[in-house]
């Protein structure tokens, strides 16, 4: 079976992830896998089996390049499209316009709610909601990965379409955790370590774990590492400097397994303002890292239930937060069964819904 997956680009978000997982797995039980990028930039390039058909289209602008995403489309003629984000849905439900006609079953993989629209201006809104009508029209089914984001799309698509809920394939069953040697951790044996993961930007909202971390370390021995990347990286760096706290926080940028950094820490702290799914959650749960999530739109709730796997908190507030975590560390909660949770969206498991729903 052909199989073609699309994105714009392979940064290290959680959309790019998905992509890399998919091909890898699908590769793997012999499908005939193709990745079409309107740009390959990111560090996830590498993560793919070298044995995968990959074509750049080096167009920054994935715009300019639709004539070529539907000429490779019409020359692959694949039995499926996978398209793992809302950007690229869009790119490709235009592109598909210049399409010849085929069997195609084309997926739309909804990767994230619609909360940051909601402080878009008036133009904006028309103009984003006119395309995705005319771009998700042109899908077979369209997945959103947690209830919120369904709901969400529900709310702006004028066409009548299919949509089901599955959550992201992220777990690799056989994925072997690795020791990590690094001196921050080695230099902190008796520290406590507060772990979170994410682009640092208005989203991931990491300067209300920054905040709640300072407020802990006058109580408690803490650490803080949060991995990834993002403009807000440097501000936190900036700020700990001023607060005399920058040998408290190890900030190392990307890393393309972080679950080798959760299995070592002692609370995972996701401080979201909204997430589509919320791929490090489960990533947290299969290291059996204890975890704790502000209860914000998108895949939490979903993913760690009424506190069965971790706790919700309702508000973003420092003292709630810092509360919790005092809690976890102290051992006060004992969750049960985070890895086998962890592997309800193992890569295999979710992968062949997408071809059977």
């Amino acid at each position: 079976m052909k199989i073609l997956l699309y994105t714009t680009n392979l940064l290290g978000g959680g959309a790019q992830k998905i992509t890399v997982n998919l091909a890898n797995y699908y590769h793997k039980i012999n499908h005939d896998v193709y990745v079409l990028a309107s740009n390959t930039n990111g560090p996830f390039y590498s993560d793919i089996n070298p044995k995968i058909n990959i074509i750049d289209l080096k167009h920054d602008n994935s715009r300019k390049s639709l004539l070529r995403i539907s000429r490779e489309i019409n020359k692959i003629n694949p039995d499926f499209i996978i398209s793992n984000m809302r950007i690229s849905n869009i790119i490709l439900g235009i592109a598909l316009y210049l399409c010849k006609k085929s069997t195609t079953k084309k997926i739309f993989l909804e990767a994230n709610t619609l909360t940051s629209l909601k402080e878009a201006s008036f133009l904006k809104k028309i103009f984003y909601k006119f395309f995705i009508n005319i771009s998700y029209i042109n899908s077979s089914l369209v997945i959103a990965n947690s209830n919120d984001t369904m709901n969400d799309l529900k709310k702006i698509l004028f066409i009548n379409k299919n949509i089901k809920v599955l959550g992201n394939p992220v777990i690799d069953k056989d994925f072997n955790f690795c020791k990590i040697d690094n001196n921050f951790f080695l230099k902190n044996k008796e520290s406590k370590f507060i772990i979170s993961a994410g682009s640092f930007d208005k989203q991931k909202n990491f300067f209300l774990l920054y905040n709640t971390f300072k407020n802990l370390i006058q109580k408690k021995n803490v650490k803080l590492v949060i991995l990834g990347d993002g403009p807000e990286r440097k501000k936190i760096l900036k700020q700990a400097k001023i607060d005399n706290l920058d040998q408290h926080i190890y900030l190392p940028g990307f890393v393309s397994n972080p679950m080798n950094y959760f299995v070592l820490c002692d609370v995972f702290v996701l401080t979201s303002l909204w997430e589509g799914f919320g791929n490090v959650l489960v990533e947290s749960l299969f290291a059996e890292t204890p975890l704790i999530s502000l209860n914000c739109p998108g895949g939490p709730k979903d993913i760690i239930g009424k506190n069965k796997f971790g706790i919700l908190i309702d508000k973003p507030n420092v003292e709630l937060f810092s509360h919790e975590i005092l809690k976890v560390l102290a051992n006060e909660y004992q969750f049960k069964d985070l890895k086998k949770r962890a592997l309800d969206f193992s890569i295999d498991n979710i992968a062949d819904k997408y071809l059977k729903i």
